[in-house]
């Protein structure tokens, strides 16, 4: 792989419909993570593809059944719940660009994926994504190319994405050791996409003290075998006041942004 610093991206013009408000899916995909920004302007950016083949349901579940066209594929960082799911995703969707964290030794999968296409890009801490009129993604983590990590949660990118006033932070599965590296940043936002999936070595109170959520989703698997999320998590997502939604009890979790800064949320198994 060729590593490529993204300085700054600004997208080419594209014919897909305009939607008229920000959405953030969520998706049920089960233990892993798999998230799709669809932008007003009608932009469609992956943040990972969850662990198999059902990432490519839930893509046809919030795109129209023609669209094939993904302009941008985010792969936080390559373990397998995240980056399997993409295989699948590349061979049946046009992407326009991929993102990554750059690692030194990059496991079997990551080559795998990276054989897939020659978009890919590496991306630091202040590179941005011009997304659309005051839509914009900024990355906050890592801080140097050539991760060196025995812990491949710590390569996870740690982005925010900010349209108007209402800010979304995704933090792939980055531990609290990342978590403390960022303290100083501006991480503040109504949004969190919790940290491996509820981990007790993700969510730091000092972390979500500064974060603030106001609504944190965690993508988690029914069942699974890892108890997440655990009760360690949930009791500190508690102690600041954020609601949880869950999408192994709720759900696909859709959350709409409309221009004026209102935003509602729906869940693919109700919202409660």
């Amino acid at each position: 792989m060729s590593v490529v610093v993204l300085a700054f991206f600004v997208s080419v013009e594209f014919s897909k419909a305009q939607t008229g408000s920000l959405k953030v899916y969520f998706f049920d995909i089960g233990q892993g993570d798999s998230i799709l920004i669809r932008t007003p302007e009608g932009k469609d950016i992956l943040i990972d593809g969850g662990p198999d083949s059902v990432v490519i349901e839930r893509l046809g579940e919030a795109l129209p059944f023609w669209d094939r066209h993904l302009d941008i594929v985010v792969l936080t960082h390559p373990h397998d719940d995240h980056v399997l799911g993409l295989y699948d995703v590349l061979a049946r969707y046009r992407v326009d660009l991929v993102l990554e964290p750059s690692i030194k030794n990059e496991p079997g999968n990551m080559i795998y994926f990276n054989g897939m296409t020659e978009k890919e890009k590496s991306v630091l801490k202040d590179d941005a994504i011009t997304l659309g009129e005051d839509l914009k993604i900024e990355f906050i983590y890592p801080f140097s190319l050539e991760l060196e990590e025995e812990n491949l949660n710590n390569t996870s990118l740690v982005f925010k994405l900010s349209y108007r006033d209402i800010d979304f932070l995704f933090t792939g599965d980055a531990t609290e050791d990342v978590e403390a590296k960022i303290l100083s940043e501006n991480l503040e936002s109504e949004f969190l996409k919790v940290g491996h999936h509820g981990s007790r070595y993700s969510s730091s109170q000092e972390f979500l003290d500064k974060v603030s959520p106001l609504v944190s989703v965690i993508s988690v698997g029914e069942g699974n075998s890892f108890g997440h999320p655990t009760q360690d998590a949930l009791d500190r997502l508690a102690a600041v006041g954020s609601r949880v939604l869950r999408t192994d009890k709720n759900g696909t979790v859709e959350v709409e942004v409309f221009e004026g800064g209102e935003w509602e949320i729906s869940c693919g198994k109700g919202c409660k």
